[in-house]
């Protein structure tokens, strides 16, 4: 992937439809879990946090998705997608 395929930004964006639309229905009923997949894992053995953290870094650093936070802006939805 080259650069020109990343969008790596912190100024502001609009949203998408989708994204409009979800954010649409946050505001009707704020801190719903309605769209949170919670999970638990029970791990078994000696953990290596180094690697487990590394690991999760690398992942937020693939997709944008993780790294993005909306926003609202007078009155309107933004999104900014952190480096």
């Amino acid at each position: 992937m080259n650069t020109e395929e990343l969008l790596i930004s912190t100024e502001e964006l609009p949203l998408s439809y989708t994204q409009q639309r979800l954010w649409f229905l946050d505001q009707l009923e704020p801190n719903s879990a309605l769209y949170n997949i919670p999970i638990a894992l029970h791990l078994e053995g000696k953990l290596n946090v180094s690697a487990l953290e590394q690991s999760l870094q690398e992942i937020i650093q693939r997709h944008e998705a993780l790294r993005t936070n909306f926003i609202t802006v007078n009155g309107k939805a933004i999104q900014i997608i952190h480096e």
